[in-house]
């Protein structure tokens, strides 16, 4: 198994599927749009630009003043450029009301048929209602 980084448990999966993964249907450079580099080039350039905006975020959101929650800093410096990475075009957008009752989405991929995206800030607590009573 040329996969070291994987261990395998039980029985559902074995060494031989594995192997066969990189011969699979789909999983050719050209099946993910790559045309200069393995598809395994282009997820650890990936996972090192996410790690750079990740480290750039945590900067940004160490000088945040108390009271803030912190969406602007979340939503340009680490959600927005991390779903770019995975793919996303994140477009902005408004709230949907569903049967009466509004729903906040800040935001719809247009590469998956506006599949709804919702980004709250790094402060915000996602189990209590905010005081200004908006989720934004």
């Amino acid at each position: 198994m040329n996969n070291n980084c994987i261990r395998i448990e039980g029985a559902i999966l074995s060494p031989e599927i594995l192997d066969k993964l990189d011969e699979a249907r789909g999983q050719k450079p050209a099946d993910f749009s790559i045309t200069n580099n393995s598809v395994k080039e282009e997820i650890s350039r990936a996972w090192a630009d996410a790690m750079d905006y990740w480290i750039i975020y945590q900067r940004r959101i160490e000088s945040l003043k108390e009271d803030s929650s912190g969406i602007t800093e979340t939503r340009n410096y680490w959600i927005l450029p991390l779903l770019g990475l995975l793919g996303y075009k994140p477009a902005k957008s408004n709230a949907e009301t569903v049967m009466g009752k509004s729903f906040a989405i800040s935001h719809r991929d247009e590469n998956r048929d506006g599949f709804p995206i919702h980004i709250l800030g790094c402060r915000n607590q996602l189990d209590k209602k905010p005081k200004t009573g908006l989720r934004m």
